[in-house]
């Protein structure tokens, strides 16, 4: 599922980069088969490198799932600022860049898992949930960013202050992808009614300025 994903390297020795190689490895065993199913032993099979040299790169199991989430965030950070960087207006960067992101966690139905192990193990241990707050914020401080950006090109002010609309944002995905992995449904249409949600929000500052509503804009961009 996974090798389109994060190819396969070479086999240890061939590969310059042997942690990159694990943490590939790791994604492809994490996402097809859970962390309470996962090993070490495992990962270091899939990678073709010994269990002892994945503790030369990582403190732990748990260490390796944050590495890997972490992984997984910037790339996917970097393919929805490209999205929207391309958009005609502030509402179409506003679908594309949720469509983006829909499609990567599409694309990757392991991270709905992973997510579902992350804030699972973060409850009971505070260094795991520390990692976590830290790549929540960061993911906060991007969408708040682009917010700022949207309202600027808009012309109006937001209705709620940046980070907390981004706050929103980024706990509606995270929580589509854990209710897609708890309820073992396909996450596809809640991320297009989270699109909906979004966009006839971004209205409400438009309408409240007096501005006249992209009504029609927001039906073509909906299809």
């Amino acid at each position: 599922m996974y090798d389109q994903l994060v190819p396969r390297r070479a086999r240890l020795g061939d590969g310059p980069d042997r942690r990159t190689q694990i943490i590939e490895a790791a994604t492809r065993v994490l996402g097809d088969r859970g962390y309470g199913r996962t090993s070490l032993k495992d990962i270091a099979a899939e990678a073709g490198v010994t269990p002892a040299l994945i503790y030369h790169y990582f403190d732990s199991k748990e260490d390796l799932l944050l590495s890997v989430i972490a992984e997984m965030q910037q790339v996917l950070h970097r393919r929805v600022d490209a999205a929207g960087a391309t958009a005609a207006d502030p509402l179409e960067a506003i679908a594309r860049r949720v469509d983006r992101a829909a499609a990567e966690f599409t694309a990757q139905p392991g991270i709905n898992r992973m997510l579902l192990d992350l804030y699972g193990l973060g409850l009971t241990q505070p260094a795991i949930r520390e990692r976590g707050r830290e790549m929540l914020e960061l993911g906060i401080r991007r969408q708040a960013a682009a917010i700022e950006r949207f309202y600027a090109a808009a012309g109006v002010p937001p209705g709620a202050p940046p980070e907390d609309l981004a706050g929103v944002i980024v706990a509606a995905f995270d929580g589509i992808a854990i209710s897609a992995a708890v309820r073992g449904v396909d996450a596809d249409p809640m991320y297009r009614a989270l699109k909906l949600l979004l966009m006839s929000a971004a209205l409400v500052p438009l309408a409240a300025a007096g501005e006249p509503l992209p009504l029609e804009r927001l039906t073509r961009l909906m299809s």
